[in-house]
């Protein structure tokens, strides 16, 4: 496993690609130790908000697991983490699924996740709808960071079909999705294990700056 310490000796280094790489590869190990956890099978018909709390209690119970390697300890699970977006107050602030900050670097690093199911009744179009991945597109989340993670729950089928029908979607109207000439949905390696991870590149007019969307679809049926 990468020392995200080793890798990055000074400030100036969050920016490094060896850094995203590290920082991205990390957070998703945490996801698949969390997920590998669970008894996938059995959340068929569970609805996303459960999931997603049983998530984050594996991953947690991994950072604190005295087994777990030692690169965990730069790694904090945030709860229900409330965007400070200078206009929304109180209960009102939008709450991020999941949130990894890494403890090792001033400003701390964050890799937000968002979640949504993928099943009979919740169609790709939520998936990527204004309450899916639009949230990253929009700013409202993860608007100071050039990446980003949606987590697909697959409750019907199987995740190569669901990845197929995302890219239809999104191939179908590019621009509706502020895809550049060069943000194809496309399969990725970051985690062995995760088998099903993609990556789609969006460009945000509001925000001034681009963000890489890296899907990971799941299975709990």
């Amino acid at each position: 496993m990468l020392n995200l310490r080793a890798q990055q000796p000074g400030h100036a280094s969050l920016l490094s690609p060896d850094y995203d790489r590290a920082f991205r590869m990390q957070v998703h190990q945490l996801i698949k130790m969390g997920y590998d956890r669970m008894a996938a099978a059995s959340y068929a018909a569970v609805d996303e908000l459960e999931i997603t709390q049983d998530l984050r209690s594996a991953i947690q119970d991994v950072l604190n697991d005295p087994r777990s390697g030692k690169w965990v300890d730069a790694y904090f699970l945030c709860e229900d983490f409330l965007v400070e977006d200078g206009e929304r107050r109180g209960k009102k602030r939008l709450k991020v699924d999941i949130v990894f900050e890494a403890t090792e670097q001033r400003p701390r690093p964050r890799f937000s996740f968002e979640a949504k199911r993928l099943g009979k009744t919740h169609p790709v179009s939520i998936y990527l709808g204004a309450k899916g991945m639009g949230c990253f597109l929009s700013g409202a989340y993860a608007r100071d960071d050039d990446q980003a993670g949606m987590l697909g729950y697959v409750q019907s089928e199987t995740p190569p079909r669901w990845a197929d029908r995302i890219e239809a979607e999104l191939r179908k109207d590019p621009s509706c999705y502020s895809m550049p000439e060069h943000g194809q949905f496309s399969s990725v390696g970051i985690v062995d294990g995760l088998d099903h991870t993609y990556r789609s590149n969006h460009d945000r007019p509001c925000v001034g700056r681009r963000v890489s969307i890296f899907h990971t679809l799941l299975q709990f049926n």
